[in-house]
């Protein structure tokens, strides 16, 4: 019995479904982590709901790749084109990037409300 034990945890099957499991309760630990801490910081109900669904959104993504990759011999090197491509497209679209990261933080994170008063470059402007 001992001696099967063995032989089977030397498969590549077993082992990247083993794999496989740990890196998706990883992943829901993680993502569960991250929404549990959400409260302590965000504190409109409507920017929470948001966020955690896009957690959950990115979590499956993450959950989706990863599996494909681990049971995919063939994606190996698909993954490094696309992680090139990725570094490429995002130091070509970095001003896009940070534009984007500055619209995200000023929305969701509420350093600014209806009613404040905004002063860029001289102009002050209400928002």
């Amino acid at each position: 019995m001992l001696e099967y034990l063995n032989q089977m945890l030397y498969e590549p099957e077993i082992i990247k479904a083993l794999t496989a499991i740990i890196g998706l309760l990883i992943i829901v630990a993680v993502s569960r982590l991250i929404k549990g801490s959400i409260t302590r910081y965000i504190k409109g109900v409507d920017t929470r709901y948001r966020l955690r669904k896009f957690i959950s959104f990115v979590s499956y993504v993450f959950a989706v790749f990863f599996i494909t990759v681990i049971f995919s011999d063939r994606l190996g090197n698909l993954t490094v084109a696309l992680g090139v491509a990725g570094a490429g497209v995002a130091f070509a679209l970095q001003e896009v990037i940070a534009s984007f990261a500055g619209w995200f933080a000023i929305t969701f994170a509420g350093f600014y409300k209806p009613g404040d008063r905004v002063q860029l470059g001289g102009i002050k402007a209400m928002s």
